[in-house]
């Protein structure tokens, strides 16, 4: 039974393969498909901004940057990710919403984590962490694999949507 009005010519999409497997996400993992190519992009982004992160933070020896930046790279890896998406995805209200959301989620957190800093002078948490490169590379190194981690799901839900070629997964 279709989920919505089938004219010909379209790809008729039913709630049986509405949303991806588990096999298909294998699937296009396995084969350097569109996953890989998403979760690859969202690694360059949030690893060039943290990478900046790092040198700001061994060239100035502070740390005003670091909320503005690691929960800012949130953003533009999901903006990214958004961006490459087909236009039928860039059009469905799922995969917009969950792009929106992130980027709501981190603009918030990172502008009032860098009005915090602004008003105590710094953060006394950080301090010893990156007042030394090897402390400074594992800060930014966690960094960049909890962004990759915590951006999976939206990369996924956006990018596997794109990859299908049909209607969007939801609604």
């Amino acid at each position: 039974r279709p989920d919505r009005d089938y004219r010909p010519g379209d790809r008729q999409i039913t709630r049986c393969n509405a949303a991806p497997t588990g096999a298909s996400l294998i699937m296009s993992l396995r084969g350097g498909g569109s996953a890989a190519q998403a979760l690859a992009r969202t690694g360059k982004v949030i690893g060039s901004i943290n990478f900046a992160g790092f040198i700001l933070t061994l060239i100035t020896k502070r740390h005003y940057h670091v909320d503005l930046l690691g929960a800012g790279s949130f953003v533009a890896s999901a903006a990214a990710t958004f961006l490459a998406a087909t236009p039928t995805v860039r059009c469905a209200p799922r995969q917009a919403i969950a792009t929106v959301t992130v980027a709501v989620w981190g603009v918030r957190l990172s502008v009032y984590l860098f009005q915090r800093v602004l008003r105590k002078g710094h953060d006394s948490r950080l301090d010893l962490q990156l007042s030394t490169w090897s402390g400074a590379s594992q800060f930014w190194a966690l960094s960049y694999l909890w962004g990759q981690l915590t951006i999976i799901a939206s990369t996924l839900a956006v990018d596997l949507a794109s990859s299908r070629g049909g209607p969007p997964l939801g609604m």
